[in-house]
This record gives structure tokens, C-alpha cells and sequence, in this order.
């Protein structure tokens, strides 16, 4: 086969067996994947290309009966803005979700125990711009800078598929460090790390209780 029938080859996906564009493959350590089966795995998942046939098979069964603790989770509270943490306190699970139709969405989950901690982190964007002035002496164009700050908590997670689910924290626009819209972001996110570390011993305590 010559190298310009090689190029474009025929592939097929090594999860489902359809046929491939070359363009459209995710390499796999031993195979390839196509975006069909790639968009059924967990929403957090990194890093596709490091995963054998094997590992995307075992996440594949994992997001399947994932679907099943979906229909039975009910939600006794909700944290969060934008991005929310739903909480099954009588089941001690919990997920997250940006989306309102979080039923459609599949998304994992995940028991109180497997949250190993907590990371906070600011972000700071400046944007630099220019401001028209009409003074001589100023001049026309004087560059002003504008920075912004983004608070985002990353939760670790024990987990084959993913190691973390890192999400801001606020949805409205924060422009100066320490502002009151600064601090409500800080306490969302200290609310947040406290419910759960909560919620997880209480877990550990009730499992002690009945073993």
C-alpha cells in the first residue's frame, strides 16, 4: 500500500467499530477512539490519549451504571452559583453540574468518602486597553489596565477516571482584590470545603457505627 492510500485509510473507532475520519481519531496507548464513544466519558476525564482500549472499556461500564445512581439521587441541598454542588445527604453522595438538565448530562456520581481535599485558587487576568483622551498634553491614546480575579476550587477526588473537578466558585464579575464581591467569592468557596468535610466525616462515623 503506497503512502498515499495509507493516509487515507480507513480506521475504525477500536471501542464501537465505526469507521474513522483520520482527522477525527483520539489516539489511545493501543488503539484509537472516536468522538462518539469520547463523548461518553466522565465530563473531567484528562488526558484520553493515555488510556489503553482496556481503561476506556472499564470508564465506558462505569458512566453506564453511573446512570442508575443518576435516576435514584435526590437532592436534599444545593451549593454553589453558576456551577452547583447537588447533595444526596441520605445516600452520602454528591455531584456537580453547570447544567440545569443535569438528568440528560449523566454526571458522576460520587460518594462523600472519595473527596481527598480541597485547593483554592485566585486568578488574576489584567487586560490591557486604551482610553481616548482630548488634552494636548495627554494625548489621544493613554493604555490603562484593567484586572479582574476569578476564585476557583478544585476538589480532589479518589477516582480511576479523574483525579479533579475544579470549577469557579462566583458568576458575577470581580474587579478588586478584597472587595466585598472578592470576600462573598472566599466564602463561597470556604462554605462549600466545610459542607463537605462535614458531610464526609458524618459518613465515616455512620459506616464506624454499623461495621
Amino acid at each position: 500500500m503506497g503512502l498515499f492510500d495509507k493516509l487515507f485509510e480507513k480506521k475504525t473507532c477500536d471501542i464501537c467499530g465505526n469507521n474513522l475520519r483520520p482527522e477525527a481519531n483520539i489516539p489511545l496507548k493501543d488503539g484509537v477512539l472516536c468522538g462518539k464513544c469520547a463523548r461518553k466519558l466522565s465530563p473531567f476525564s484528562e488526558n484520553i490519549s493515555h488510556n489503553s482500549i482496556a481503561d476506556i472499556q472499564n470508564q465506558l461500564a462505569y458512566r453506564k451504571a453511573n446512570k442508575d445512581k443518576v435516576v435514584r439521587f435526590t437532592a436534599t441541598r444545593v451549593l454553589g452559583s453558576e456551577t452547583k454542588i447537588y447533595l444526596d445527604e441520605n445516600s452520602h453522595q454528591f455531584f456537580v453540574s453547570s447544567s440545569p438538565f443535569w438528568k440528560e448530562t449523566n454526571p458522576d456520581i460520587l460518594d462523600f468518602s472519595q473527596i481527598i481535599g480541597f485547593d483554592v485558587e485566585v486568578r488574576e487576568t489584567k487586560t490591557e486597553f486604551y482610553q481616548t483622551s482630548q488634552t494636548k498634553e495627554q494625548g489621544f491614546s493613554q493604555p490603562s489596565q484593567q484586572t479582574n480575579y476569578e476564585i476557583y476550587l478544585s476538589l480532589r477526588i479518589d477516582s480511576p477516571y479523574f483525579k479533579e473537578i475544579t470549577f469557579k466558585v462566583h458568576d458575577y464579575l470581580i474587579e478588586e482584590r478584597n472587595s466585598v464581591e472578592f470576600r462573598e467569592a472566599e466564602r463561597r468557596a470556604n462554605e462549600i470545603c466545610e459542607t463537605l468535610t462535614e458531610l464526609k466525616a458524618n459518613q465515616q462515623h455512620s459506616n464506624d457505627f454499623h461495621s
